[in-house]
């Protein structure tokens, strides 16, 4: 017997999440059925779409995970061996084989074969993570709403990531400014993060604010015309609000989680290409 409607386990970091409820959002527009199951810890994040508008109220349930940081430790490198490991995968197994359904979809293909042989159901992955957004896009027979390059007047720069490596060095915030001039720039850093210091503008035309919760963050990203990121959750959470943005790289850019916007209007660049090209 066919499956009235797939079962989604999600337990990875904010960006997959993201990704996962926008496709969600566009496919519950169509009248499609789906049930989607996850980790606690991105309970704040949907919990801000919802109270600004941005995303319809979806068929999700929230539950503990012992997530108590960005992801399940099974699924990184650096947090794979532990108890706190073991527990994690423990509580992941119980939530799968309490679900009627005998397939069961997770995010992404990474450690999915580890995983199979320790629960009593069929485990699918909705992207094997050469072109996420398109796995996303062909599970749920949906196509993300289209942007288009604004007049810009206001810039958001968003310098953070979870990977420091990710986070936007100072000489590229500063190219960036440069490349916008004439534009109102503001940089928005995470909580009590430290101070770029970057050569800044005159004061009326470059301010610093910071943010603390997704409600701050949604709030800072609609407030203005375009939002410059590293390969990171904003990026993501900026295609979800419909928000022209621009993805910078470390090193060389490997576009799998790269979003429909700044594929399709070559808005990404590695820190040093960036640099150069304002030079």
């Amino acid at each position: 017997m066919e499956e009235a409607s797939p079962t989604i386990v999600a337990a990875r970091a904010y960006g997959d999440f993201t990704i996962l409820i926008a496709h969600a959002n566009a496919a519950l527009s169509q009248n499609q059925a789906f049930k989607i199951i996850a980790s606690s810890h991105l309970a704040p994040l949907y919990k801000a779409f919802i109270k600004l508008g941005a995303i319809s109220s979806l068929p999700i349930e929230f539950v503990d995970m012992g997530i108590k940081g960005s992801l399940l430790r099974f699924f990184t490198n650096k947090q794979l061996l532990g108890m706190e490991t073991i527990q994690q995968v423990q509580k992941l197994k119980a939530r799968i084989e309490d679900q009627p359904n005998e397939t069961i979809y997770l995010e992404q293909a990474a450690r999915l074969s580890w995983l199979k042989p320790l629960v009593h159901k069929k485990l699918e992955a909705i992207s094997q993570g050469k072109t996420v957004y398109g796995d996303y896009a062909t599970f749920f027979k949906v196509e993300l709403p289209s942007m288009q390059m604004p007049t810009v007047q206001k810039i958001l720069i968003l310098p953070s990531s979870r990977q420091a490596k990710k986070n936007l060095p100072d000489k590229c915030i500063a190219a960036i400014q440069q490349k916008h001039s004439d534009a109102q720039t503001t940089v928005g850093l995470f909580g009590s993060a430290s101070p770029h210091h970057f050569p800044t503008k005159d004061d009326q035309m470059q301010q610093t604010v910071q943010y603390s919760s997704f409600e701050a963050l949604i709030n800072l990203i609609q407030s203005h015309d375009f939002v410059y990121c590293p390969d990171s959750a904003q990026a993501h959470i900026c295609q979800l609000l419909q928000k022209p943005h621009f993805m910078l790289y470390p090193n060389q850019y490997h576009l799998s989680f790269a979003t429909p916007f700044v594929i399709k209007n070559k808005q990404y660049a590695s820190f040093r290409t960036f640099e150069l090209a304002v030079e």
